[in-house]
């Protein structure tokens, strides 16, 4: 592996830089050494191509402890130490964007494509101030720039199951107008298992027999998708410059066979505006950025059984037949962002500072189509399942890091945020059952410390605390979904309280020529984390049956994480990366049986073999897990078993400009499972989604 240069800001910023083109894993500041202590790869070959397209997938293969939550073929989410959505800050450019689903269908993630990302930069546990609610970390992917020069390149992939995927990306213009796009459009099959499974095949009516796929829904196409960007600069001048962009999404009938519902369609738009400046009175290197982003995202049961029949195998009514579906959601959201970043020197401290002010409208209409046989659209149960709820956010924070001696440094900021949350639409239903408040105010302070050391010019240590808080979300606080029959009603607990992480890590890095090891530990404290539970009608004195609702509760979790290469020749180098993580609880929701933090992945890690000569490259990459026992059964969590899978890359550089990738994965068709994520409801089918069996790749990549 090998490390880019970065200015000195992005240095000290505390995060760990993961640039996809070349493959570069980069760790600086809070989390390991400084730029350039790893190892080597061979400039000018690139895997990109031959990696997945899905980008929670591909940064959960490459990186030990990000994990995958798989729940269909493609948009999947990612976690990081065993936390995720909420609990995560991911940005598009430093933008926060939220999706519009309940069950995260349209993970922020999955707003990002490999063509237009050109780094990943990860922040681990409690330790980033920049953005609000970056509780269990932050992960921002960095897009291209404008530029005058006209180059770029295009690329075409085709696989197994029908997969084929187009992408364009250039810049262009002249030097004070600037320019820079990409477009991508993907799209492939349902994927087979190991065992010749079909992704639609997966619920076998074990969990619910109505979240199984139509016969003849078992071969129609797993997603299409279009991506695309846009960014117009304006440079009047040396260290000045204006940015306008405009992103836009395009997905069409995404499966989700871990779900109970498909995704019709999911449709987002951004536009922003962003000002630097290299000097100016508020300080030096001034960003101030404007954005305002909207997902619509219209989800429904279409291709499952229960689209015709109800639990106990009787038709559903004509109007429901008529129309195709018996559960319809459709979900509206938009963040517009304001935020500003500037720094300074005061003698040897060196300071960023900065301010965010953001408002999150979301809104989610239900549709469930009850009543009998002769029923007629009456009988509907319709639901402002989140009722155009709104989240704003106004923060500011600081840090600054100072020499204490030649090999010593210390980094400390600190954070003050005010959150208010409201439900503005009808919350009648939530409020008969376990009544208000629906509109709340919280102020936080989050705050972190950092020493690091050189010992020498091969070790580096490094050992800190942060502590960061996030505001409950629209969902948590007053999602209210009333369900038919015995069904459990999901509602959430407008009386949460902000959830808190505090967390202690450490690390090392030491180099050589030609060998390098990162070790990480850490060790978190949850506070008030909102987590799913269930609540009997006994259990409070409005509840007309069983709901599922969120509760504060306080946890415990720690890990170790290890990685390293060895070059054993000037063409050949070994890579690897292990993690491994334990989660409980402290204290426990009502009606809860075990003391289990659900999502916790098992020991996992990474093992590859890079083969580079001339113009060809070669990856032979094993990755491996532990079987899943530690799970919360309350949750629907199930054990799933152990596995180990070998994944071959390559790339041949045809020309200066041309080369061709390829890539064989799940080399021996092993048939396995990710460690699972069983608390996607309210519509989780509880279906335990296999991974690809063996697919094949081969894309063209011009460079011009």
């Amino acid at each position: 592996m090998t490390a880019t240069g970065k200015t000195a800001g992005e240095a000290e910023s505390g995060s760990e830089i993961f640039d996809l083109d070349p493959l570069v894993v980069e760790t600086t500041a809070f989390t390991g050494p400084p730029e350039g202590i790893f190892g080597e790869n061979a400039a000018g070959h690139r895997l990109r191509e031959a990696r997945p397209g899905d980008m929670a997938e591909n940064l959960s293969h490459q990186l030990e402890g990000i994990a995958l939550i798989r729940k269909g073929g493609t948009s999947n989410d990612l976690a990081i130490r065993g936390l995720s959505g909420e609990d995560l800050t991911v940005t598009v450019d430093g933008r926060k964007i939220q999706g519009a689903c309940s069950n995260r269908m349209d993970p922020a993630a999955s707003h990002a494509v490999p063509a237009e990302v050109k780094v990943v930069q990860i922040q681990r546990g409690a330790f980033d101030l920049r953005r609000s609610g970056s509780l269990g970390g932050a992960v921002d992917f960095r897009t291209g720039t404008p530029a005058p020069e006209f180059n770029g390149f295009a690329s075409a992939r085709l696989g197994s199951h029908g997969e084929r995927r187009f992408a364009l990306t250039s810049t262009g213009g002249t030097k004070t107008f600037p320019g820079w796009l990409s477009v991508t459009h993907h799209a492939a099959d349902v994927y087979r298992d190991g065992n010749d499974q079909r992704l639609t095949d997966f619920p076998d009516a074990t969990a619910w027999p109505l979240d199984d796929y139509l016969p003849g829904k078992r071969d129609i196409q797993a997603f299409t998708m279009i991506h695309g960007a846009l960014k117009l600069g304006y440079e009047p001048k040396e260290n000045h410059a204006l940015t306008g962009s405009f992103r836009f999404r395009e997905d069409e009938d995404v499966l989700y066979p871990g779900l109970r519902m498909d995704s019709d369609s999911t449709r987002a738009r951004e536009m922003g505006l962003r000002y630097r400046a290299g000097t100016t009175p508020l300080g030096d290197e001034l960003v101030i950025d404007l954005y305002h982003n909207w997902t619509d995202h219209d989800m429904r049961d279409r291709h499952r059984v229960s689209s015709r029949k109800n639990p106990m195998g009787m038709p559903r009514p004509v109007y429901v037949l008529e129309r195709g579906w018996f559960m319809e959601s459709l979900g509206t959201s938009s963040t517009s962002g304001l935020t500003t970043e500037a720094q300074n020197r005061l003698g040897d401290i060196r300071f960023e500072y900065g301010t965010e002010a953001t408002l999150r409208r979301w809104n989610i209409d239900n549709r469930l189509g009850a009543g009998g046989p002769d029923a007629g659209p009456a009988a509907e149960i319709t639901n402002n399942m989140i009722p155009s709820t709104r989240v704003r956010v106004v923060g500011a924070w600081i840090q600054s890091s100072i020499d204490l001696a030649t090999d010593l440094r210390l980094l400390a900021g600190l954070r003050l945020d005010r959150f208010r949350t409201e439900a503005e639409g009808s919350t009648d239903f939530l409020n008969s059952q376990r009544g208000g408040p629906f509109t709340e105010e919280d102020t936080e302070c989050s705050a972190m410390v950092f020493l690091q050391r050189s010992w020498n010019e091969r070790l580096f240590l490094h050992t800190g605390i942060g502590s960061i808080a996030r505001v409950p979300s629209g969902q948590e606080r007053y999602m209210q979904l009333r369900r038919p029959g015995s069904m459990p009603n999901w509602l959430g607990n407008p009386r949460l309280r902000p959830a808190r992480n505090t967390e202690w890590s450490a690390g090392a890095a030491w180099r050589t020529s030609a060998f390098s090891l990162r070790l990480r530990a850490w060790h978190s404290w949850l506070s008030d984390a909102v987590y799913p539970g269930r609540l009997l009608p006994d259990d409070e004195p409005r509840l007309a049956k069983p709901t599922q609702t969120w509760f504060n509760i306080d946890a415990r979790r720690y890990g170790l994480e290890a990685g390293g290469s060895l070059r054993l020749h000037a063409m050949v180098s070994l890579e690897a990366g292990l993690s491994v993580q334990e989660g409980r609880k402290e204290s426990r929701p009502p009606n809860a049986s075990n003391d289990r933090f659900a999502e916790v992945p098992p020991l996992n890690g990474r093992l590859a073999l890079r083969v580079t000569r001339d113009r060809l490259t070669l990856l032979l990459e094993g990755r491996f897990a532990d079987s899943q026992d530690r799970i919360d059964p309350d949750l629907n969590e199930l054990s799933l078993g152990s596995y180990s899978v070998f994944d071959l890359r390559g790339s041949l550089q045809l020309t200066e400009t041309a080369e061709v990738l390829f890539s064989v994965t799940n080399l021996f068709d092993e048939t396995y499972a990710v460690h699972n994520a069983r608390v996607r409801n309210p519509f989780a089918s509880f279906t335990v989604v296999n991974e690809p069996g063996r697919a094949y790749t081969l894309s063209l990549r011009y460079r011009f």
